[in-house]
């Protein structure tokens, strides 16, 4: 009978749809750049410089985001999905080149695969280089503090050999808690605040990466942004006497990855941070 309880439950959770929000979905919060800053203005700038971006999933979400304000600006951030650096040497002038990294669920496959193609990165074009982890990357059983010094040491070898490219360091997304009949559904399996405890494992990562790469490379905190609200609150569990942060809702439809809104509101602060870098 329990087994059956938990199937028409599950069926129940499956049918309930999104968490919702009463957000003005026009507005949203800018951790970078002015308020006021126009799209086509940040597009220009970034186009100025020619970007490497190594990701997956929740990356392919931010350049929908990104997509979205070239349609609307009529400028487009030139671009091309390739781990051949010699292939953008066509004659195209190609200003963000992104590619694969690593595979879903290996952190370290990521960061050694990122070091492993920043030696083919050509001198010119001011390069500006960066990857960026996955929600799926961090669990509740990482060790956080060894994959974060790992992290480290990688990056601050390629920082030291490679003068001519700017490297930036990108904080690992979040998740949002299960709420309503799925916490419930969650409870019945006896997987309650599993992914409070996976973010809080994230959060730890996180906080080195503020705490001790801030002052040595350009921090992108995706994480940060995840949680805070359009009016500039944060979004987070009490968990064991902590606060710990996750994804607000109103930018994902799955709990993890973005939807129009939140890729929105994630790629015009990426614009934003990239055409502020120096």
């Amino acid at each position: 009978m329990r087994s059956l309880g938990v199937l028409l439950l599950l069926g129940i959770v499956m049918l309930s749809g999104c968490n919702q929000t009463n957000d003005n979905m026009d507005g949203f919060y800018t951790m970078y750049g002015a308020g006021g800053a126009d799209a086509s203005a940040l597009i220009d700038k970034v186009n100025q410089r020619t970007v490497y971006f190594g990701h997956q999933s929740v990356g392919s979400n931010i350049l929908g985001g990104i997509a979205q304000w070239e349609n609307e600006s009529g400028l487009e951030w030139s671009k091309m999905e390739t781990r051949e650096w010699s292939a953008t040497e066509s004659g195209k002038e190609v200003s963000l080149i992104h590619f694969p990294v690593g595979k879903n669920g290996g952190p370290q496959s990521k960061i050694d695969d990122f070091v492993s193609l920043v030696d083919a990165i050509p001198q010119s074009g001011n390069p500006v280089a960066f990857f960026k982890l996955c929600f799926t990357d961090i669990n509740a059983g990482t060790d956080a503090e060894a994959l974060f010094d790992h992290l480290k040491d990688q990056m601050l070898v390629v920082k030291e050999k490679y003068p001519h490219i700017q490297f930036v360091v990108v904080t690992i997304p979040l998740t949002d808690k299960y709420t309503g009949l799925k916490e419930l559904a969650r409870k019945i399996l006896g997987r309650s605040f599993s992914r409070v405890k996976d973010n809080a494992r994230r959060e730890a990562y996180n906080a080195l990466v503020r705490e001790q790469l801030s002052g040595q490379f350009p921090v992108f905190d995706l994480a940060a942004l995840q949680s805070t609200k359009p009016d500039g609150q944060r979004y987070s569990n009490t968990y064991k006497g902590r606060e710990i942060p996750r994804l607000y809702p109103a930018y994902s439809a799955d709990g993890g990855h973005l939807n129009e809104y939140g890729a929105r509101y994630i790629g015009w602060n990426l614009l934003a941070f990239l055409a502020e870098l120096k």
